[in-house]
């Protein structure tokens, strides 16, 4: 890669903010040049809007494994692309009090919004 600017956030601990507060207090930005890399490219349909924000979403790690994040800007010269199209996921959640006792029910649209810059 020629330039990649990628986002994250500080370590989280409970009770656990959602993303877009993390993101105002505990984002930090990291530009790299001239690094090898892979990047997950992740595309969420329309109806998957809620449970995570709908669209591509990009993370970058590192030949090393010690640099990475969300992918907010990217300028590449050369790379391979792999394509994996997958049509079911399973998905495990916690089974604790913490987990359990939240409300997901709550409309957070606005706010991914917000964080993923729509």
């Amino acid at each position: 890669m020629t330039s990649i600017l990628v986002r994250s956030e500080l370590e989280q601990h409970e009770p656990y903010k959602h993303l877009n507060d993390a993101l105002k207090t505990d984002q930090r930005e990291f530009t790299y040049s001239d690094i090898k890399g892979t990047i997950v490219a992740l595309y969420c349909p329309d109806y998957m809007d809620g449970l995570n924000s709908a669209g591509w979403h990009l993370h970058f790690i590192s030949e090393d494994r010690q640099k990475g994040g969300h992918v907010l800007e990217l300028s590449l010269q050369d790379g391979t692309l792999e394509l994996d199209i997958i049509s079911e996921f399973a998905m495990v959640v916690p089974n604790r009090d913490s987990f359990n006792s939240k409300s997901l029910e709550t409309d957070l649209k606005e706010a991914i919004e917000q964080v993923e810059g729509k």
